[in-house]
């Protein structure tokens, strides 16, 4: 049977869906699956992976293919912050299982080294190094992929490819294809088992019945990073017998005409090792090792000196010609040890003041203990004599100012699902933007505020609450590095809903703590064809009072630390209090004053009689809208009181439990 005509079996054993989706295309077909594109209800573009008919009654096929859906839907309610394309559907049409996705724009790297056999240095290096980004949140979920190849790589963007080798300068790179996927201590994933591999891509030790492990996912990218920048692959594979092989044959040299550099071919060979004990022992250490290698890069390619910082003390008051930089070949001299006493003054800065006696270092033993104040509050707030110091980034000290707006549909009718996209970017990434999230006119910007200050490396979860409507995960995370980042949201329109203005939120937390809210409201049309409206709008928090137990203090220094560097000014206690101040009328005074009330919510917190004395001032002055819970632990242990229980201390415990899981 040729091609043409298995493709239109396919087609006609689909039907319409009763409606529900449209405007049918045949993508791809597999050993096991068909993949359609088409369009739901509302016009938004859908990816339909199906089992082929002729897979009906085949033990194995339907195994694979269920447990292929199960991980998406694992992955995305364990590890929010994997950047998988989400479920919007799963079901069974005519016996034929299927499930739902919104359909990417762009193309996979095969298709990109069909363009081009070879890619540009930098546009591999930053590949490889996203794809180390994506293993390393999918493995610390505890999922392996099993299937990491040029056509399960998908460069998420609406900038065309370059035919020189260089990719585009703005994508979001999702790892696809789920069929091979296995929890990597999970029943499925022990000898004996059935996995699909990709024979070229196999690491050798599967051969041998080894169960898929992060290391295996390790040595496929190493074949990948290769074949990206040679236009072929170390071997010719296409046994079972090839794989195992691979063992006893020596890793092929990368010819001189390619100009590769000798430590990105070792790093290639270490991915790639036969030996799996000689690879990285996972994606991180992997990613660090590469961004070794870049920065060495960035340094070498500094064509003039950094200006010196400005805590350069040594610098001060010298010349370069003057006796200072006259030197002598002289024999080392042991250095003494100094004690200083416990109440001098310790050192300004780094180094001593020029002109200061410099040839006798001198090491400070212990710090000089802290006076006790004048007052000695009652209960656990008595360790506020202690001093803390919490230092706050810059934005020089790799900091962002993160802008975020808000899409959806042009248009929504009761009784549909919807995506409602959250996009975090730089302000002059602003362009890309509109062109990766426009998706052909069917998604639509709403509205769009900011900055947020925000470390690079930060997990920021987002906690959508719509009134009216149905959010089957309202809680998302995802890492801030600098590039353009999405979080979708799938949301159910109930089909009795009436037509009108709902309020929605959008709450952004580091660490459990409420850096802003974005406000929108969404209009519901009568019919498909009406127009909606969303208006967004922000409340930003500049300030916050932070109430706690002390003996949670520890962790709420540190996540104190993060929304300080965030910009946002925090009371503390032990940092905020001095000797002198009227203890309680500071407290009163700045719940009073500040944008919003953490309560740092733990088992030691609900015995807490300050903390219970804090809270209760704050719901009778300012109302439960200016409370926001931040659970330190399981909060089945420690239950809300009753007069913050409800939806508003439910969104941070579903929040809570979703970080705790995806950790």
């Amino acid at each position: 049977m040729s091609e043409g005509t298995e493709k239109q079996k396919d087609l006609e054993a689909l039907p319409d869906f009763d409606g529900k989706y449209t405007r049918l295309a045949l993508i791809s077909e597999r050993q096991m699956t068909c993949a359609f594109s088409a369009e739901d209800a509302t016009g938004q573009a859908v990816f339909i992976k199906m089992l082929r008919e002729s897979k009906l009654g085949d033990e194995i096929a339907e195994h694979l293919f269920a447990n292929e859906a199960a991980l998406l839907q694992l992955i995305n309610r364990q590890a929010p912050s994997v950047p998988i394309v989400p479920l919007i559907e799963t079901g069974i049409l005519q016996e034929r299982p299927y499930f739902v996705q919104p359909l990417l724009h762009g193309y996979t790297l095969r298709a990109a080294l069909r363009a081009h056999p070879t890619l540009a240095g930098q546009s591999a290096i930053n590949l490889i190094e996203r794809c180390l980004e994506f293993l390393g949140a999918l493995h610390a979920a505890g999922i392996v992929h099993g299937d990491l190849s040029p056509d399960n790589l998908f460069l998420e963007t609406h900038e065309v490819l370059f035919r020189d080798g260089r990719l585009p300068d703005q994508y979001l790179l999702r790892l696809v294809d789920y069929n091979s996927a296995r929890r990597i201590e999970g029943p499925e994933n022990q000898p004996g088992q059935t996995v699909f591999l990709k024979l070229p891509y196999a690491a050798p030790e599967l051969a041998s019945g080894c169960p898929l492990s992060p290391r295996s996912d390790l040595y496929s990218l190493g074949v990948v990073f290769f074949e990206a920048l040679t236009g072929e692959r170390p071997y010719d594979v296409k046994t079972m017998a090839d794989v195992a092989a691979r063992r006893e044959i020596p890793f092929p040299a990368i010819p001189l005409a390619f100009h590769i550099p000798g430590p990105i071919e070792r790093f290639i060979r270490t991915l790639a090792a036969a030996d799996s004990g000689a690879r990285p022992r996972s994606a991180g250490d992997a990613l660090r090792e590469l961004r070794d290698l870049k920065d060495v890069h960035r340094w070498i390619s500094q064509v003039e000196a950094p200006p010196l910082p400005a805590f350069h003390r040594r610098a001060e008051g010298r010349r370069a010609d003057g006796p200072s930089a006259l030197y002598e070949v002289a024999g080392l001299q042991p250095i003494t040890l100094v004690s200083r006493p416990p109440n001098s003054t310790p050192p300004r800065g780094p180094w001593p003041e020029a002109g200061a006696d410099e040839d006798v270092p001198i090491i400070t033993e212990a710090a000089a203990p802290v006076a006790s104040p004048s007052y000695a509050p009652p209960g656990d707030r008595a360790e506020t004599s202690m001093a803390y110091a919490v230092p706050v980034l810059s934005i020089e000290q790799g900091m962002s100012k993160v802008d975020f707006s808000v899409f959806a549909p042009a248009s929504i009718a009761p009784g549909t699902s919807f995506i409602l996209e959250v996009w975090a970017y730089l302000r002059e990434q602003r362009d890309q933007l509109l062109e990766l999230a426009a998706r052909h006119g069917r998604l639509i910007e709403r509205g769009s505020r900011g900055p947020v200050v925000t470390e690079f490396g930060t997990e920021l979860t987002l906690v959508l609450r719509l009134d009216g409507f149905k959010v089957s995960d309202p809680s998302e995370s995802f890492h801030w590095f600098g590039e353009i980042s999405n979080v979708p949201f799938v949301v159910e329109a109930p089909a009795g809903l009436r037509p009108g203005i709902y309020p929605g939120q959008i709450s952004i937390l580091h660490h459990g703590m409420l850096l802003t809210r974005l406000v929108f409201d969404v209009e519901v049309g009568k019919a498909i064809g009406e127009a909606a409206n969303l208006g967004a709008r922000r409340e930003q928090i500049t300030s916050a009072f932070a109430s706690y137990s002390s003996l949670d203090r520890e962790e709420v220094l540190r996540r104190v630390q993060g929304i300080m560097a965030a910009g946002i000014e925090v009371f503390v206690d032990v940092l905020s209090l001095r000797a002198g101040d009227a203890w309680e009328e500071q407290l009163i005074k700045n719940i009073r004053e500040k944008d919003i009330f953490y309560l740092f919510w733990s088992v030691e917190a609900s015995k807490s009689q300050w903390v219970e004395r804090e809270w209760r001032y704050a719901l009778s002055e300012r109302g439960i809208d200016f409370i926001h819970p931040i659970p330190l632990s399981d909060p089945r242990e420690a239950p809300p009181p009753p007069e913050l229980a409800g939806r508003h201390f439910n969104d941070l415990i579903l929040a809570y439990l979703n970080s705790t899981a995806a950790h």
